[in-house]
């Protein structure tokens, strides 16, 4: 670990989880050394990249030397059960604690205009400030819309049950918050921040956004959640366990759980079909087509890929290559 001044304690604590993306890490992490805002501290973890991620990061911390906290994994922390995210959470000193991860970007003004937030809320009722952020699509198999940018509803927990509405790395949440809440839990290797969201919610802290674009989300071909179904399996397995864990919040709101696990195999049936899989999408669209026909029958999208489920695979080839039928085949 790299020695820092630990004299002045810092504000914000900014954490790095560094894996394999050496392509892009050194824009990712200038973009936090070049904020406005300059009272934080930023803990880079380097979680056994096999790249050469760990001389990027030495180089950056030479020249900029008592900023960083470097943590070099011998052993990916994935693979021990754990994740990296956790330990910097143990060696952040700041007040608020804020992520970035090794291939996406902060505009220069993000901290200071959430922090300004912070400082407003003099009767700490906010744990989280989190930004609209921008996608940088570099893979043409994923389908995403170019801009996040939602506003926050009354009810925060029934709002983020709906679905994870922005970015990790566009949220800047109060230490107080993982003090009383714990650890990620390892249990959720594809959705640790929306299950961390969804708890922050549902003890009731207050959130509050910047409503300005003030991060950016690479999508590339070498991101961890390319597999979209086991993502969206792994979500299904998590939305339950929040929902019996706080089985009373989720009555008295009158959300409907197995409404939005449908959700998520609608997106494991599309996965299927855009990658071949005809016979698995086909076990998954039948049955909601009877409990929820409305999900298939009220979206042309969803009709698509329930017909396509059944087409042989040389339609499917040729549908493929026509320009308005090939956003069918890109997984979200």
């Amino acid at each position: 670990m790299n020695n820092i001044n630990k004299k002045t304690t810092p504000r914000v604590s900014v954490i790095i989880g560094v894996y394999n993306h050496a392509k892009y890490l050194a824009e990712s992490i200038n973009s936090v050394l070049n904020q406005t805002y300059k009272d934080f501290e930023l803990i880079i973890i380097n979680d056994a990249s096999p790249d050469n991620s760990k001389e990027i990061i030495k180089e950056i911390i030479k020249k900029n030397p008592g900023k960083i906290t470097f943590i070099d994994n011998k052993i990916n922390s994935k693979k021990n059960g754990t994740f990296s995210s956790n330990q910097g959470v143990d060696a952040a000193r700041g007040e608020f604690i804020a992520w970035n991860d090794d291939d996406d970007i902060w505009y220069p003004t993000k901290l200071e205009k959430q922090m300004q937030i912070f400082e407003q809320d003099y009767q700490k009722r906010i744990g989280l400030v989190y930004c609209y952020g921008r996608n940088i699509n570099e893979n043409p198999n994923r389908k995403r819309s170019e801009v996040e940018a939602v506003d926050l509803e009354n009810d925060v927990f029934k709002q983020m049950f709906k679905s994870s509405f922005f970015f990790k790395h566009s949220m800047l949440v109060r230490k107080s918050v993982y003090d009383r809440l714990g650890m990620h839990d390892a249990k959720y290797p594809f959705c640790i921040d929306y299950e961390y969201m969804l708890r922050i919610a549902a003890e009731g802290f207050g959130f509050d956004r910047v409503p300005e674009i003030l991060v950016a989300h690479r999508i590339h071909y070498s991101n961890d959640t390319l597999n979209r179904a086991e993502a969206q399996k792994n979500t299904k397995e998590m939305l339950i366990d929040i929902s019996i864990k706080y089985k009373d919040l989720i009555k008295s709101k009158g959300i409907d759980v197995q409404q939005r696990l449908t959700v998520c195999d609608l997106q494991i049936a599309k996965y299927y079909v855009a990658t071949g899989n005809r016979l698995g999408a086909r076990k998954i669209l039948f049955p909601i087509l009877f409990k929820y026909p409305n999900f298939v029958l009220k979206s042309k999208s969803n009709i698509a890929y329930l017909v396509l489920s059944f087409m042989p695979r040389f339609v499917i080839h040729f549908i493929k290559k026509l320009k308005r039928s090939n956003r069918l085949f890109q997984s979200s």
